[in-house]
């Protein structure tokens, strides 16, 4: 019966559904009652069947909390679909499900960035505020993914978000390797990004610190030195930028910028790699079918940039 419960969840039958539940209204406190796996609840917000999500939380609300063997709850696929009027409907449950915590530690609000999903990012941060302090298994913020995912219309709504909750020091906090927003920006040659935080208007120009040094002991000058981007060093040395004391900057010293909609890395041995033409920033990817955006969703994150400079 677990199966063709699924099979009914997936096609978004929900006609079935309710016969299936009503013919044994334990079916689905067995399934909750199962270890980390893809409930239905999961199998609905992959397919984006509303009514079937709504159904199955008049049910079994705890669905929404579980989370799966690939580290996603309900509310991180939806998240990294876009499907805003579901992500609406988890949250009915709570706020809490904002801070659920998947593969590295990544939130809701997390996979919504990293798939530029602008709506839903702010439909998280205004259910559960607090949620942008939270960080992955690798000390990333959400500024830090926004980054280094070319998310340039997230960075500036992360921005202004912490500037009305008076957290903007935030914009300074250092991933594992000391770098924060900013050295990552220099480093993926993100110009906008640069010029946003440290000309725009809407940041005090004392708030950004352009000479925070990381584990390398590289300042933001010299990170952008290495990636030998005219503008961004006149940007910075113009904001107070000097290049670090600690020792010579080499081009052994690299950092991981951004130019990619996959967050991090696992260590490997590194390999040359043929420079590929720059894509434009904030450039819509085609739509691909829902299950080969969960499959993504899934797999696509550990992964490094290519032909960027990384740490």
């Amino acid at each position: 019966m677990e199966r063709r419960l699924l099979e009914a969840t997936q096609r978004g039958n929900i006609d079935e559904l309710k016969d299936l539940i009503s013919s044994n209204e334990l079916i689905l406190k067995e399934m909750a009652l199962e270890g980390a796996g893809h409930t239905p609840l999961h199998v609905a917000c992959v397919a984006g069947h509303l009514d079937v999500v709504r159904e199955l939380l008049k049910h079994m609300p705890k669905f929404a909390e579980k989370v799966n063997t690939n580290g996603l709850s309900p509310l991180h696929i939806a998240s990294a679909q876009g499907e805003v009027e579901i992500a609406r409907e988890l949250l009915t449950v709570g706020p809490h499900l904002c801070s659920v915590k998947g593969w590295e530690r990544r939130i809701p609000l997390h996979y919504a960035i990293i798939h530029g999903e602008l709506d839903v990012m702010k439909l998280l941060l205004s259910v559960s505020p607090e949620s942008i302090e939270e960080t992955t298994a690798r000390e990333e913020t959400a500024l830090h993914l926004a980054v280094k995912n070319n998310r340039f219309d997230a960075v500036v709504a992360l921005v202004e978000h912490l500037k009305w909750h008076k957290k903007e020091q935030m914009i300074n906090l250092k991933d594992h390797k000391g770098n924060t927003a900013l050295h990552l920006a220099a480093a993926g040659k993100n110009l906008q990004v640069v010029d946003f935080l440290l000309r725009g208007h809407t940041l005090e120009s004392e708030i950004v610190e352009v000479n925070s040094l990381n584990e390398s002991g590289l300042t933001t000058l010299d990170v952008s030195t290495l990636s030998q981007h005219i503008e961004i060093n006149e940007i910075l040395v113009q904001a107070g930028a000097k290049r670090g004391a600690s020792r010579p900057v080499s081009g052994d010293d690299n950092i991981k910028g951004g130019n990619s909609h996959q967050s991090d890395e696992k260590p490997q041995d590194e390999k040359p790699q043929k420079k590929s033409p720059e894509k434009p920033q904030d450039e819509k990817p085609q739509k691909k079918s829902r299950w080969a955006r969960y499959a993504m969703t899934c797999w696509s994150l550990p992964c490094s940039s290519q032909g960027q400079p990384t740490v």
